[in-house]
This record gives C-alpha cells, structure tokens and sequence, in this order.
C-alpha cells in the first residue's frame, strides 16, 4: 500500500458503548419487567421490529423497566435493546428473550 499507514489502533471501548445485560425478564397479565445493567448516564431504547417503543434516561447502573402489554401489541418478538453514551457510537443490539404469560427468566453472571 504506497502512501498509507497505519498511526495507530483504538479499541472499541473507547469509541463505542458496551452492550446492556439482561438479568431478568418477567412476563405477566400486564406486561413486562426487564433488569438490565448498563453504563450510568447512558440513554436505553427498547425497540420492537426496528421501532423505539421505549427510551429511559438510566441514572444507575441497573435500571428496571415495565413495559405494557399495549405498547409491545401483546407479542415479544422482535425486541431489541441498545444504549447510548454521549460522545460514543451506540452499543450493539440485545435481543430480549421472547416470553409468555406468567414466565420469568434469570440470567446469572
């Protein structure tokens, strides 16, 4: 390659933000829980088929989040998660697990 070279290699943990975990998932009559554990001061959108159905400002590092039955058309597939530091690239997508009425799911670390 005449004339380039390369000055310098940058991780992506400086540039882009870590992924969201999933620690719990509830799925009652009403709707559903989330436990997710994330950056502080990053913004979390849950989407459902490529649309934003959900954005919390977290303030922690673990934030829950309820979800209504209206707002995910009562069906769980298809949602997805992401979150957002200022001045860095958005995290990749999670799925969230798809789930049924009276169901709960745990993930341990």
């Amino acid at each position: 390659m005449k004339g380039q070279q390369v000055l310098a290699t940058i991780p992506s943990q400086q540039y882009a933000t870590p992924k969201v975990k999933v620690t719990s998932a509830e799925r009652t009559t009403k709707g559903i829980y989330y436990t997710l554990i994330g950056s502080r001061d990053a913004t979390i959108n849950i989407a459902q088929n490529g649309q934003v159905i959900k954005t919390i400002k977290n303030a922690s590092a673990t934030t829950k989040v309820f979800i209504p039955n209206a707002k995910i058309k009562n069906s769980t597939r298809g949602l997805t998660v992401t979150q957002r530091v200022t001045n860095k690239k958005t995290s990749q997508a999670v799925q969230l697990p798809p789930l049924k009425v009276n169901i709960k799911q745990v993930t341990n670390f």
